[in-house]
């Protein structure tokens, strides 16, 4: 069985000596960082997560937010992860930061509220230290997620001077690594479009969580966004929240997060003018935990790793679609924290699954 190493980002603190319940993964190290206090609406001390590798020495990073910014962590050995620089973030006590990688910059955005920015780091000088380069509110100053596919740089529900004040999803250029340049706006060609939480793009093919109104399919023509395919109406439907889509584009896994205790969702994409819900399943049968992301490896049909809260990282076989099942655990919040504050959001925010050594 092929290994994969994965990047888990927890909403809460980790004790270093505690026992994660596990099936079929090894737990090979714990970074934390005492000095990362919780915000005080959730408790979250870390939120978003994402993985680069050097192009330079093959060195691998896991890029890992905070309640206060961001840390470079390179985990080159995995049993050792060591961290190499840390970026403020504009605001502190931050729930939400997220990132993307483009050549040797790395783009993160926060949906807090102000003060708060779009920064743009240099991970160049790694594993020495990274540089700041662009850090203020003049393009967006807020944004809830980001994708980027190709030179395009998708924001989902970004704020700021470039999108007109709100957007529910705009495009921008990466032509200019340190400029993004904005392009459009999805309202210019789809008024009727709900906020985008959160998009997955393959070659300009954007698979758009559109909230409470479901999965929505477009295409970037080069010019606009043209409406492709819609299922607006699932059971167990919720918040649409966040997608993954195989490597052959047949099936796309999706998770819906409020309200609490809802089932994923395996959908066939084959048939664009016939998306069919082919599976729903959950961690366990019996389980009340909520999915937040799901990730598949670049390329992969077999595997999807899903993060949840309260049950931790998820892993499922999708090699059949329409029969997903699990094959493996780790529960990262095995008290699952009933004193937080809203607790049945504690637990796993994200995970990344795409570094060179598996």
């Amino acid at each position: 069985m092929k290994k994969i190493f994965t990047l888990l980002a927890l909403a809460f603190s980790l004790n270093a000596l505690a026992q994660y319940p596990t099936l079929n993964v090894t737990l090979l190290s714990v970074w934390d960082s005492i000095q990362i206090p919780a915000e005080p609406v959730y408790a979250i001390r870390y939120n978003g997560i994402w993985g680069w590798v050097d192009p330079q020495d093959n060195k691998e990073y896991a890029i890992i937010g905070s309640s206060e910014g961001t840390h470079f962590i390179d985990i080159s050995n995995p049993t050792a992860p060591v961290q190499r620089d840390f970026v403020a973030g504009r605001r502190n006590q931050c729930i939400w930061r997220e990132y993307k990688t483009y050549q040797n910059y790395c783009y993160m955005v926060s949906d807090d509220g102000s003060p708060n920015s779009m920064q743009i780091i240099d991970m160049s000088y790694l594993p020495d230290s990274v540089s700041v380069v662009h850090d203020n509110n003049n393009i967006i100053s807020r944004a809830h997620t980001l994708f980027i596919d190709g030179t395009n740089l998708y924001f989902g529900i970004p704020k700021g001077p470039a999108v007109g004040g709100q957007s529910k999803m705009a495009i921008f250029s990466l032509a200019n690594p340190i400029l993004p340049t904005f392009i459009r706006n999805i309202e210019s060609d789809d008024p009727g479009a709900d906020y985008v939480h959160d998009m997955f793009v393959r070659n300009d093919t954007i698979y758009a969580s559109e909230s409470y109104s479901g999965m929505h399919i477009y295409r970037w023509t080069g010019t606009a966004f043209a409406p492709l395919a819609t299922i607006t109406t699932y059971l167990d439907q919720g918040y649409n929240h966040s997608s993954a889509l195989t490597g052959d584009g047949n099936t796309l896994i999706f998770c819906d997060e409020v309200p609490v205790n809802m089932q994923v969702k395996s959908l066939d994409v084959s048939n664009l003018g016939n998306l069919t819900v082919v599976d729903y399943f959950k961690s366990t049968p019996t389980t009340t935990a909520t999915p937040h992301n799901p990730f598949i490896r670049a390329g992969d049909n077999s595997r999807a790793i899903i993060a949840y809260y309260s049950d931790g990282v998820q892993f499922f076989d999708i090699s059949n679609p329409a029969n997903v099942f699990r094959t493996g655990f780790i529960d990262t919040d095995p008290n699952d924290c009933p004193s937080c504050p809203n607790a049945s959001y504690q637990g796993c925010w994200g995970a990344y699954v795409d570094l060179p050594s598996d």
